[in-house]
């Protein structure tokens, strides 16, 4: 992988969530980031990210994340039902596998 790992909404993840499965997600914090999920929507030490590739309203569970020291906090794009950061919490920097280039 080229270079450092990418805060944003652009930036994909291959991350090492269960020992035998790799999941893509979506990059959306990283170390130190406070990471509030309100309204709807995620917000991005206080900035509301408003991506236009999810789907439908988020069902919040109005919490606040601060993401740990040498992680990333990933969440899926279908965020109803994906099973992401909100609930393994943090993902170390060295689960991170790469950044996706091409869907087929």
């Amino acid at each position: 992988m080229d270079g450092p790992v990418k805060n944003g909404l652009e930036a994909l993840s291959l991350s090492q969530i269960k020992k035998e499965a790799v999941y893509i997600k979506r990059v959306i914090g990283l170390s130190g980031d406070v990471l509030e999920m309100k309204d709807g929507y995620v917000y991005r030490n206080g900035e509301k990210l408003d991506p236009d590739y999810i789907a439908e309203p988020m069902a919040t569970n109005d919490r606040t994340y601060i993401v740990s020291e040498d992680c990333i906090f990933c969440m899926g794009d279908n965020r109803n039902d994906s099973y992401d950061s909100r609930y393994i919490g943090s993902i170390p920097v060295n689960n991170f596998y790469g950044k996706v280039i091409a869907v087929f």
